[in-house]
């Protein structure tokens, strides 16, 4: 397994896990993101009730509308 930190367009990321750091309240990166997704990682958001806490984690399945899956 090869695990890389970078700092690169989500748009460009080929990989099998894009994993987002977030904290509480609105942000234009993941507003992007979303967008991208066609609203399924609010969507998700909205379902699960999820609270960015520590240790809080979320999937939200790509559905392959951008290139990490």
């Amino acid at each position: 397994m090869k695990i890389s930190f970078i700092k690169q367009k989500y748009q460009s990321i080929e990989a099998d896990l894009l994993v987002v750091p977030v904290a509480s309240g609105e942000s234009q990166k993941l507003n992007e993101l979303d967008k991208a997704l066609g609203g399924a990682l609010k969507a998700e958001l909205v379902r699960t009730g999820f609270s960015a806490e520590l240790g809080a984690a979320l999937w939200c399945d790509g559905g392959g509308k951008i290139k990490a899956a």
